[in-house]
């Protein structure tokens, strides 16, 4: 296992400008790692999504801004900021994110800044499938990275699985099935599955978290079976974001 400071410098790839975050198991959590890194680096950030998020967790990444204040505020004073939480507006305790395009014109107006979008939600589920309207992720990312938590694995789908309807369907299974390597394969490949919606010039690293709740042989198994499946993604990371270790296939990051 390797450090998951190769996972994050991914992250920091030069030419790797928006980062969109879909499906299941650590996307909240892995904008949290890559905020720290960044600060480490003195790199600039936005974090924001398009879709839904708790409040406390874009507030613990930086000051909260409404897109309103961007498009009409100081630019020079906002561009000072070296991180950023970005929304539309609060609604209880959640904010609602901003379109893609209102990002498009923040991503032109703070130029500096790298972006970090979460696309989608699962409600806390380590997998999921989309309903038509999601997962809602920029057409101008240049790297998404799609997280499957591994305590979906040898579970019964209606234990694990976030819009469950569309799940069966799409995968022509059944309650009561439990998901294995090859449904992972079949989700991650599929074009309506994890990466649903993601244009076909970005990137795609698939992250498997959550590795730590195996241990011995079956851990061992587990990242044996990962490790051969045929996927169509650039970056293959298998690992723990808790533990900070992964194991990392993909092509040279200055690439």
């Amino acid at each position: 296992m390797g450090s998951i400071k190769t996972l994050l410098n991914l992250l920091l790839a030069p030419n790797f400008r928006v980062i969109s975050f879909v499906g299941g198991g650590g996307k909240s959590t892995l904008l949290g790692l890559a905020g720290a890194h960044l600060m480490a680096y003195r790199r600039k950030a936005i974090f924001t999504t398009t879709t839904k998020m708790w409040l406390w967790q874009l507030r613990e990444l930086g000051p909260l801004l409404r897109i309103k204040e961007i498009l009409e505020g100081n630019l020079d004073e906002i561009s000072g900021i070296p991180f950023i939480s970005l929304i539309k507006e609060i609604s209880g305790d959640k904010v609602v994110g901003v379109s893609p395009e209102e990002l498009e014109l923040t991503m032109r107006a703070l130029f500096q800044h790298t972006i970090f979008v979460e696309a989608d939600g699962a409600k806390g589920m380590p997998i999921k499938a989309h309903s038509p309207w999601e997962p809602v992720v920029p057409p101008f990312s240049d790297l998404v990275v799609g997280i499957i938590g591994l305590d979906c694995l040898f579970r019964k789908v209606e234990e694990v699985v976030f819009r469950i309807e569309e799940f069966l369907c799409l995968h022509r299974i059944k309650k009561g099935d439990s998901i294995d390597l090859h449904i992972l394969q079949r989700h991650v490949n599929h074009q309506l599955g994890l990466f649903k919606g993601v244009p076909v010039s970005c990137r795609r690293a698939v992250l498997f978290n959550k590795l730590d709740i195996f241990s011995g042989e079956m851990r061992e198994r587990v990242v044996s079976g990962l490790l051969g499946l045929r996927l169509d993604v650039d970056y293959k990371v298998i690992g723990s974001l808790r533990d900070g270790e992964v194991i990392f296939k993909g092509y040279d990051l200055s690439s």
